[in-house]
């Protein structure tokens, strides 16, 4: 009860104070639990999550190791999820850093096994000095990166990234452009693989099975990409677009691997400035397949990103659900990173959907896999923008998802922001994943359209929905949603303050449906400040009264038989 007082009145003090951009979610969430009826119980259940995940998983595949950094702080200390992922992304600006976090904290100790170097030579005659210094320079750090193995290649990948934002491009901008001429350079070793340099003018690059672009440079002018560039697929191990300006047209509408999406390499796409449209179609836009790095960013511009499957910060493959132990390693022991970063500019991001290929989950609809998705033991997918007023649109797995032991983060800095999605999004997690969503600052819109999104968890997962600073928020969630942990999970969200209205129910909610498996069930709604508006005055939500958390309740027969092992709890302050 000591325990309990005093975060009590450390919350208290800071809530007082009129504060409301924490510096630390854990204490919001301890508050939280110290006012619930089952106190004890919740505490015990959180003390005992790490050993219940472990005996689960030894139960599927008897040996099953579990050592990654990922799980070793998060289910030993389930609250500090939301602290923990935002550290991942909180004040980065540049794909180095973003990779020098999940390096850091998910693979602390890269095995250095190498792979098969290429032996790719090109003739660089045709290029005058210092551009041919330059490229020289990318060729033997490429060379380099080719010949290593994913986590190797991921920590090469932030030594490159760093280069090529801080040395590359300063030296390519500071070249007098008027020396800059088109030019194609096929390699020597293999002729279908080519180098292309872009003068200012509206270039068209047209990749296709005879031409494999290993490298891109582009000067400026509004170009026109079409096909398969950055992209690291056979032949290529290492794919690398830099455009300096220009409103350019990145379009593979039906390829596959595109747009900074690697298997097994890097595929890295820098577009500097301008206003840009890229479209793609599967596993594009920052997509990282097995053992692979992949790496979309734009550093500013009013942007449009179109895709359809496993894109926009997307990490990992979905294979086959079948019920062996060949398929359970296959989708769990994936080595993988896929990342989109747009630092500026009012931006739209868009997944098609294909009703032919309904998900399972939403009839009518199909799976995204994107905008910040990982699947995988050692997956992680991010979405993240910096600043501007965003739209965010996508259909059933996607905006902060993790699926299978997975991460996924989608992290939005500023701006007036609009997220609709249908069924798993906006900080979700299923099957042992870990899935987290971030807005820290705007007055935003969210829509639920079908269940399970902001801050949602089932099967062992864990979820986390953040609404940061005080701005006036609406949301509209559906199913189980706003901070609803199911089926052995723990979910959460929390709006740090606002005058905010909710159209919806079940917020702040558990249960557990005739699941074989017993373990922690909860669900945690947290408001933590402003005069709230909640439509639906029903036992899982009330009218705004500053009061102490409430414990929700569940009638499913599973919350019946095992009363104590069920908490939903819900906090409007």
């Amino acid at each position: 009860m000591r325990l309990k007082a005093q975060i009590l009145i450390m919350l208290g003090a800071l809530l007082l104070s009129g504060s409301v951009c924490f510096a630390s979610y854990e204490p919001i969430l301890e508050k939280a639990v110290g006012e619930s009826q089952n106190f004890q119980s919740i505490k015990k259940q959180l003390n005992e999550f790490e050993q219940q995940f472990q005996s689960f998983e030894g139960a599927a595949i008897p040996g099953k190791d579990f050592s990654t950094v990922t799980k070793a702080s998060l289910l030993q200390k389930p609250l500090s999820f939301p602290d923990y992922s935002l550290s991942l992304v909180k004040d980065v600006k540049t794909p180095a850093e973003i990779i020098d976090g999940i390096t850091k904290k998910m693979f602390p100790s890269p095995k250095q096994v190498s792979a098969s170097p290429t032996d790719l030579k090109f003739n660089l005659d045709a290029l005058d000095s210092p551009l041919k210094e330059v490229i020289q320079h990318l060729l033997d750090q490429i060379e380099l990166i080719s010949a290593t193995d994913f986590e190797t290649t991921l920590s090469q990948a932030q030594a490159f990234a760093d280069a090529v934002d801080k040395i590359f491009i300063p030296q390519l901008q500071s070249m007098p452009t008027s020396t800059i001429k088109n030019v194609t350079l096929q390699s020597v070793t293999d002729p279908k693989i080519v180098i292309a340099i872009g003068d200012q003018g509206k270039n068209l690059y047209q990749a296709d099975a005879n031409n494999n672009f290993l490298l891109i440079i582009d000067f400026g002018g509004d170009d026109t990409y079409y096909g398969a560039v950055a992209a690291a697929k056979f032949p290529l191990r290492v794919s690398v677009v830099i455009d300096l300006a220009g409103n350019d047209r990145y379009l593979d509408e039906k390829g596959d691997i595109s747009q900074g999406a690697a298997v097994n390499g890097l595929g890295m796409l820098v577009d500097v400035q301008g206003d840009d449209i890229y479209v793609g179609s599967k596993r594009s836009q920052g997509y990282g397949g097995l053992n692979g790095v992949g790496i979309l960013w734009d550093k500013s511009g009013q942007d449009r990103y179109v895709s359809y499957q496993y894109s926009q910060g997307a990490a990992g493959y979905f294979f086959p659900q079948e019920d062996t132990r060949d398929a359970y390693v296959a989708r769990t022991k994936q080595e993988s990173f896929g990342l989109l970063l747009d630092n500026e500019g009012n931006d739209v991001y868009y997944t098609t959907n294909n009703p032919a290929e309904a998900s399972a989950q939403s009839p009518g609809f199909s799976d995204a896999f994107s905008q910040g998705f990982g699947i995988g033991d050692r997956g992680a997918g991010l979405l993240i923008d910096l600043n501007g007023n965003d739209v965010y649109s996508s259909t059933v797995i996607a905006q902060g998802v993790g699926w299978n032991q997975g991460l996924g983060i989608l992290y939005d800095g500023t701006g007036d922001d609009l997220y609709v999605g249908v069924h798993y999004v906006m900080g979700a997690s299923a099957h042992r994943g870990f899935g987290a969503f971030f807005d820290l600052s705007g007055e935003d819109r969210y829509y639920v359209l079908d269940g399970q999104g902001m801050g949602a968890s089932q099967d062992t997962g864990i979820a986390s929905f953040i609404d940061g600073g005080s701005d006036n928020d609406v949301y509209f969630p559906k199913g189980d949603s706003g901070g609803t942990g199911m089926n052995n999970s723990f979910a959460t969200f929390i709006d740090e303050g606002g005058d905010d209205a909710y159209y919806g129910s079940s917020m702040g909610r558990s249960d557990l449906n005739g699941y074989p498996y017993r373990g922690l069930n909860l669900g945690i709604f947290i408001d933590a400040g402003g005069k709230d508006f909640y439509s639906d005055g029903g036992k899982h939500s009330r009218q705004d009264i500053n009061g102490p958390c409430i414990q929700t309740e569940s009638g499913s027969e599973g919350a019946k038989r095992y009363p104590n092992e069920v908490n939903g709890i819900f906090c409007d302050w």
